[in-house]
Formats: C-alpha cells, structure tokens, sequence
C-alpha cells in the first residue's frame, strides 16, 4: 500500500464510513491484505456517533492510511470530496460495512489493463449475513449485468443490473462526468446512468465484494425508502420524456417492494401509481414536470406556486 504523498498508486480505495462500529476493522482489513498492494486508501468518518472513528484511528496509525474525521455531510458530498482526494489512474470503494475477497483489486487491474477501451468494470457481489457468514453467493448471473453497448437501454428498462460496490473505475471518467450530484441523496442510479451514456461498462463473473445484510441497512429504514423513492423520480425528471418514463414505470413495483420490507406506508401511494397512474395527483405531477421542465404542473396547482 503506497503511504506517502510522493508516492503514485495505480489505485485508490475510498470508504465513508458512518456508524458502523461492528464492521468497519473487517472492512478496512479485507482492503489493506489485498494481494494487489499498488493502492492507497482514504477513509472519512461522516460524523459517526458510535466507536467507529476511534477504530477506524487506531487502524490508520496500523497500516498507515489517510484518515480523516468530519462531521455528518451526507454520503454524495462525501463520496465527492474524496473523489476529489484520489491520487490513483483507478479509484474504487468499499463501503464500511462490506468486506472483499482478497484478489479483488489483482483482477480488477488486470481487466482494466486487457481492456483499455472500457472505463468501467464491476462483478459480482455476495449476500453475508452480520456475522460475514456467506447466505447468497451469488447475487446476481453475469447475463443479469450491465454490459456493453446496450448497457444504457438496459438500465433504463432496468433489464440488467448493477452493484456500485463491486466496481472500479478509471479516475478519468469521475473528472469527466464532474462527480456525483449532490441534489440526488442516493447517487448510484443517476451515476450508473452517466456513466454507460458515456462509457463502456463490462461486466466480470467473479465476486469482487461481500454485501452485508444487517438491520441498520439505510434501505431497510422508512427514511432510507424515501431518500431512494425522492431521488429516483429525481433521476427521472432529469432524464426527461424518453427515458425518464419509462424509468418511472418500471421502478414503481421495486419502490412497493422496498417500501413493504421498511414498513413505509408510502407503498400504498405507488399501488395507487400502478392501478390507477392516470388518475392520480403524484404522478400527474411527475409527467408534468417531465415533460415540461417544471412548468405545467404550477398551471394545474399539483404543485404550490412559488
């Protein structure tokens, strides 16, 4: 692992960490054995209230890694600002309560280096359990994945699919597009739906990361249901009359689904969506300021007047 500033890594391994006091050595120690060493890593504490940062202390004096403390600015700027920190050709993530497979950084470069057209790569990841024991192997076939040039059509019609955490990325193309937007709370959709509008995304059949399941998953709360309902209709107003409906409409069931397991009542407002859209005031609202830029919709007093 490079340690000093003088020093040129061909990758770098970035974590947020917030409250996550039960995984985050596990997290930290499945990056720093990594058999591929060329990497340096940086890690922010997002203004955790548990013991984290203390742990997370006590490693970087350990192995000698970028550390820093701030307080709670959410995950988007976060993931930004240490976008913007990285110092490798590839950047890559591994979140606070995950762990990886100890080859995963080794592949991922060899990938990259056999494919120097694609920018984008990601693999496979596997459901574990809070106390790291394997439940799913598998989460998802390589047939089921983001690949190629139809990957923008398939995410769009969510026919394939993706896992951030299993990625690495050309520093390039996080310049390129100009980060993550910090007006959507949830930033994987909208970055995965920049990213293969404009690069070659290829998908590997290799576990690359070991997603943990426990009951503090964000997705697994009320207000981590709205966060990704209010950033996904945000996706679509921005992708516009095209692509954004269709988004829309096939993001609706999993919306249901994810507000079923958080027991948010807001499901009950997309059974609505997909019984009777027509008629309904919020998605009335949504096509409106889709196909209008936000106008029409202040004509009709779906929304209030500024």
């Amino acid at each position: 692992m490079k340690n000093t500033p003088s020093d040129e890594p061909r990758v770098t391994v970035l974590m947020s960490a917030y409250n996550h006091e039960k995984y985050v050595e596990q997290a930290i120690r499945s990056v720093v054995n990594q058999t591929f060493q060329d990497f340096e890593l940086i890690v922010i504490d997002d203004g955790s209230s548990d013991s984290t940062p203390e742990i997370l202390n006590r490693l970087s004096e350990e192995y000698s890694f970028y550390f820093e403390r701030q307080e709670n600015a959410g995950l988007t700027p976060t993931l930004n600002k240490l976008n913007r920190m990285a110092r490798g050709t590839c950047i890559t993530g591994c979140a606070s309560d995950d762990f990886w497979p100890p080859t995963r950084l080794e592949e991922q470069v060899a990938v990259l280096d056999a494919h120097p057209d694609v920018a984008f790569v990601h693999g496979v990841p596997s459901e574990v359990n809070e106390d790291g024991d394997v439940v799913v192997e598998r989460c998802f076939k390589l047939d089921q994945m983001l690949d190629g040039d139809s990957a923008f059509e398939d995410l769009i019609w969510l026919r394939k699919r993706f896992q951030t955490t299993t990625h690495m990325m050309r520093r390039i193309v996080w310049e390129e597009l100009g980060g993550y937007d910090e007006t959507i709370e949830v930033e994987d959709v909208d970055w995965m739906l920049r990213v293969t509008r404009n690069y070659k995304v290829m998908a590997v059949d290799k576990v690359w990361n070991y997603y943990r399941k426990h009951g503090d998953n964000w997705t697994m709360s009320k207000s981590g249901a709205d966060k990704l309902i209010r950033s996904e209709q945000k996706v679509a107003r921005k992708l516009g009359l095209r692509y954004g409906m269709p988004f829309l409409f096939r993001r609706i069931p999993s919306w249901l689904l994810i507000c079923r397991r958080s027991g948010n009542p807001r499901g009950y407002r997309y059974l609505w969506l997909i019984l009777f859209f027509f008629w309904h005031r919020a998605f009335l609202r949504d096509f409106c300021l889709i196909v209008s830029g936000g106008k029409f919709p202040r004509v009709l007093g779906l929304i209030p007047q500024k």
